[in-house]
C-alpha cells in the first residue's frame, strides 16, 4: 500500500482515436455567414478538403450564437449537414471543445 502503479502501454492496447486533440489542416470560418449561404460554403469548402487532404481533420468554426436574438442558427444548420446532407463526404465529426466549431474527419 501506499505505492502508485504506474499504467504502461500495452501493444494492442492504443487509446481510442478522437476527434478532440487532432490539429485541424484547415478551416471554414462562418462567423457573419447568413443561413441561406451556410450549406454552400460548407459542401464546397469539404469538396475542396478532401481532394486535396482525404483521411485529415478540418475545423469548421460556427461560433456560439451567444449574440444571435433567437438563439444559435448556424451551429444546428450545420450539425444538420454533416450528419445528413454531406455524408459522402465525411467520415466522422465532433464538436470542438471551445463548443463554437466541429472537427471533421473527411473521407
Amino acid at each position: 500500500m501506499g505505492r502508485k502503479r504506474r499504467l504502461t502501454h500495452v501493444a494492442g492496447h492504443e487509446p481510442p482515436d478522437t476527434l478532440l486533440g487532432k490539429i485541424p489542416v484547415r478551416q471554414l470560418d462562418l462567423h457573419r455567414t447568413h443561413a441561406d449561404q451556410v450549406e454552400r460554403r460548407v459542401r464546397d469548402f469539404l469538396i475542396t478538403c478532401t481532394r486535396n487532404d482525404p483521411g485529415q481533420v478540418v475545423r469548421i468554426i460556427t461560433g456560439k450564437g451567444n449574440r444571435s436574438p433567437d438563439g444559435p442558427v448556424l451551429m444546428p444548420l450545420v450539425r444538420d449537414l454533416l450528419a445528413t446532407g454531406l455524408t459522402r463526404l465525411v467520415a466522422d465529426f465532433a464538436v470542438d471543445r471551445d463548443g463554437g466549431s466541429f472537427l471533421v474527419r473527411l473521407k
